[in-house]
């Protein structure tokens, strides 16, 4: 498993930094079969959310699915709870479903 983090890099909309970020492990990397990609100090809008949000994907490379989703599921809850309890911001989850809003969505500059 990998974790990458976006800690500032504004310059490519979450979409893009994800799938590059795939297309690099699927091509140089086959040992890594899951990777988790969030979002830390960025804020991106996406679709008709009012609210300028973070990004937790959990990504398995393999077709069969091998890694247990609920590692990356309980891991982002820690990692809402840490937000909650130390800035303050409160986490909301949702299946990303509309892959088109998802790929519009663009970073809020700071």
């Amino acid at each position: 498993m990998l974790i990458i983090v976006n800690d500032g890099v504004e310059s490519y909309p979450p979409a893009a930094f994800h799938y590059a970020i795939f297309r690099l492990l699927h091509r140089k990397f086959s040992g890594i079969t899951f990777f988790i990609y969030f979002t830390a100090n960025v804020f991106a809008q996406h679709g008709d959310f009012l609210h300028p949000m973070n990004y937790w994907i959990g990504q398995d490379m393999e077709k069969d699915g091998k890694t247990d989703a609920a590692l990356s599921t309980n891991l982002h809850k820690a990692w809402a709870g840490l937000l909650a309890r130390k800035c303050g911001l409160e986490s909301a989850t949702f299946e990303l479903t509309d892959m088109e809003a998802y790929w519009k969505a663009r970073n809020v500059p700071k």
